[in-house]
């Protein structure tokens, strides 16, 4: 933690949350429904309407509770209005990207995958600028320079930032890359792995559900 961040701990008033400071000092007023810490790097709160906010590690608000959800990333946080709809705002709570997605995912690696009116994905940097066009019928987020996709087939690959489908759309599902190597499953519900470049380095043979069971090895 900075030098400048205080050290801060949960009260309960009347059965409302805050913090205070060590010395017992109220930083965020016992006036919230629930608080969270994310990333230890902010406070996301909840008023009794379940609208979120934020506030800032010094008990700074950053954005009122005005928020059906809300979760930060990368210096702007995700926010989704009463309407429904999805856009981002900074960390002085402005409204920087406007709040027109139909869903959207938090900003990673510099872009952030979101979705259209007709339920089509593409990414946007952060000024809100379209830099991978609009084609896909699901996205996820970028990690180690590659973004899953799935094509109109319901398959699913990789992109990279300039867009290039680099790994084809062949697997039933993926996940992102972890450390160079990213899980596939394939058309029988085999688990298996690829590299970067898409070469299957451990066979698809386990089944899907033996994965996500604890016996999985």
């Amino acid at each position: 933690m900075a030098n400048n961040e205080l050290t801060l701990h949960p009260v309960w008033v009347n059965d409302l949350c805050g913090y205070s400071d060590s010395d017992g000092n109220i930083v965020i007023p016992c006036k919230f429904k629930r608080i969270l810490s994310q990333d230890n790097k902010l406070f996301k709160v909840w008023n009794n309407d379940d609208k979120c906010g934020f506030f800032d590690l010094n008990g700074k608000e950053i954005t009122p509770c005005m928020w059906l959800d809300a979760y930060f990333s990368e210096g702007l946080a995700l926010v989704q209005n009463d309407e429904e709809k999805w856009g981002f705002v900074d960390m002085n709570g402005e409204i920087v990207i406007p709040c027109t997605w139909k869903w959207a995912e938090c900003f990673r690696e510099g872009l952030a995958a979101v979705v259209n009116d007709d339920v089509v994905w593409g990414f946007i940097d952060k000024n809100g600028q379209t830099v991978i066009p609009f084609k896909w019928k699901g996205a996820r987020s970028f990690c180690e320079g590659l973004a899953p996709v799935m094509n109109d087939d319901r398959k699913w690959g990789f992109i990279d930032k300039n867009g290039e489908n680099v790994i084809p759309c062949k697997w039933l599902d993926v996940e992102n890359f972890d450390e160079g190597y990213a899980l596939v499953v394939d058309e029988k519900k085999k688990v298996g792995y690829i590299d970067m470049e898409g070469n299957l380095v451990i066979p698809c043979e386990r089944s899907y559900r033996e994965y996500l069971s604890k016996d999985y090895q």
